[in-house]
């Protein structure tokens, strides 16, 4: 209900408040003058807790606005949109299948960079700093070299490293590999993300089911391990340094 509906029906309430109390008064001998005083003291009453309401449901909402300006500005990296763009490959897949160009084009595209944001939403939050990871840029066998020097506490207290990511195995139609294999094999084996898979004709890489399998373990994992603290095996600039060696 609006508050401009609020307040006049509140104007409505108080009014008849104040009639019934004017008309109690009445017939205890006060004067009609009373009768009016009644029924303006309650309309004003009931405004007024309106306005009152009003203004502290104003309040509220612009500190909830204000939180999340600050959770924004304190996180560069948005994992929700990364599962956003998952689930949008997701759906193409389903509606137009594997065979199309365009759409392996689009549902490789879109994987990759749910990938990127999952990774730097999760280094970012274990200590990278935007500039840091701004540097490192869309390449994904570098972001994930740097989530190998991340750990995560588990319900018992434990320190987990992340690198166990790796290990993780997938399926796509009959075939099977592990997450580790295939970013590791990306450099040689497709063509560079973002530019030459956006900006072309033909490009090469991993069967988009692949692809798109790749990215729900990395997202998922990434998804789960932000929820936990973490924290980096080494300083973010040494980090940086063996990423930039090899």
């Amino acid at each position: 209900m609006k508050n401009s509906h609020k307040f006049i029906i509140s104007l409505v309430a108080g009014a008849f408040l104040g009639i019934t109390s004017a008309h109690l008064k009445k017939a205890f001998g006060i004067s009609a003058d009373s009768v009016w005083s009644g029924v303006i003291g309650g309309g004003i009453l009931g405004g007024g807790i309106v306005l009152i309401l009003f203004g502290i449901n104003l309040y509220s909402h612009r500190q909830q606005k204000g939180n999340d300006k600050k959770m924004n500005i304190e996180s560069a990296y948005n994992l929700e949109m990364s599962e956003r763009l998952l689930e949008s490959a997701t759906l193409l897949l389903e509606k137009n299948g594997d065979t199309d160009y365009s759409t392996c084009q689009a549902v490789i595209y879109l994987s990759l960079v749910s990938i990127e944001i999952s990774l730097k939403a999760t280094l970012e939050k274990a200590g990278f700093k935007e500039p840091q990871l701004r540097k490192i840029s869309h390449n994904i066998p570098s972001l994930f070299t740097a989530i190998s020097f991340c750990e995560s506490m588990n319900g018992n207290g434990q320190w987990r490293r992340m690198s166990r990511i790796r290990s993780y195995e997938i399926e796509y139609k009959s075939s099977k590999d592990t997450v580790g294999s295939l970013v590791e094999r990306m450099p040689d084996e497709t063509s560079k993300f973002p530019n030459d898979i956006r900006y072309t004709n033909q490009f090469k890489h991993f069967p988009a089911p692949c692809v798109h399998e790749l990215a729900r373990a990395i997202v998922h994992f990434c998804a789960e391990g932000i929820k936990c603290e973490l924290r980096l095996t080494a300083s973010t600039n040494e980090i940086i340094e063996k990423i930039s060696k090899k």
